[in-house]
């Protein structure tokens, strides 16, 4: 699976969306997608504050986080306080992340029909999910391999 968009669909899909892709919102989703694993605002900033060479302020780097998340490029890892770019096939309303609780590592999951039986039984009660994100904290398979050997 595509880990995630990159920076020119993002402004692709911006355009279509009649949103401003700005230069710090580029700035902030690239970087974002360079650290591989979620990473708090903090981690963001300061990796922000390198790659420009000079200062930005946390309000600027969470306007930018709360864009790109309302948008739904980026996901918020409520359990982490972190983000990690949304994959390009994570358009669904229900999103599973499995997170490693050993070295850090995100990966997402695809729909199921758990997922979609999950939505049709919230309508069914009248409820109509906006955007779910179900954490599972776990072992990832590299770990679990390096702790068996």
């Amino acid at each position: 699976m595509k880990l995630h968009l990159s920076a020119e669909e993002f402004a692709r899909l911006c355009v279509e969306r009649g949103v401003k892709f700005t230069p710090l919102r580029r700035q902030a989703f690239e970087t974002l997608a360079q650290f591989g694993k979620p990473a708090t605002a903090y981690d963001l900033l300061r990796a922000m504050r390198e790659k420009l060479g000079r200062p930005v302020a946390p309000p600027t780097a969470y306007r930018a986080l709360a864009f790109l998340q309302e948008q739904g490029f980026v996901l918020r890892i409520e359990s982490l306080s972190a983000y990690l770019p949304a994959s390009a096939a994570m358009a669904a309303p229900i999103q599973v992340l499995c997170l490693c609780r050993d070295c850090g590592a995100a990966s997402q999951l695809p729909m199921t029909e758990h997922d979609l039986a999950l939505s049709a039984r919230a309508a069914d009660t009248g409820f109509r999910i906006g955007r779910s994100i179900i954490e599972l904290l776990g072992t990832c398979a590299d770990c679990d391999t390096s702790s068996r050997t």
